[in-house]
């Protein structure tokens, strides 16, 4: 969105440019000022949408406190959402690239991953049986 030709009236008209015009607070003034105009509807669009967002943790709070009145354990449901959602993450990852980057990518989560979980055991954290654990 870049500045308007309504913004600056006289480049438009004709008419003389007014005294002092030509100074270089004159001249940002329009786009100081047009800037600072959207700043504010930024802010006022952040506290709707941030007052959105209380709301749906509030809906959400509600949920999960009807499934703890119901016996179900809620830290284990939440683990559940968190891993689903990362899931899907990990998905929009893959699925933005192309085929030939999808292998490669592929290839790393494999190889990589590999390695993550190695440095998680050499850093005390079991994952169960290792396949070469006579190395270890």
């Amino acid at each position: 969105m870049g500045a308007q030709m309504n913004d600056f009236p006289h480049l438009t008209t004709g008419d003389p440019v007014p005294h002092g015009a030509n100074s270089i607070d004159a001249k940002a003034r329009p786009f100081v000022d047009g800037v600072e105009r959207i700043m504010a509807d930024m802010e006022s669009d952040k506290g709707a949408y941030m007052a959105r967002c209380k709301a749906n943790r509030e809906r959400i709070k509600e949920i999960l406190t009807d499934a703890k009145d119901k016996g179900l354990p809620v830290k284990p449901m939440k683990g559940i959402i968190k891993h689903r959602s990362l899931e899907r993450k990990k998905q929009k990852i893959a699925a933005g690239l192309d085929i030939d980057e999808q292998a490669i990518y592929a290839q790393l989560v494999d190889t990589l991953g590999e390695l993550g979980a190695a440095a998680a055991r050499t850093a005390g954290f079991n994952f169960g049986p290792v396949a070469n654990d006579a190395a270890h």
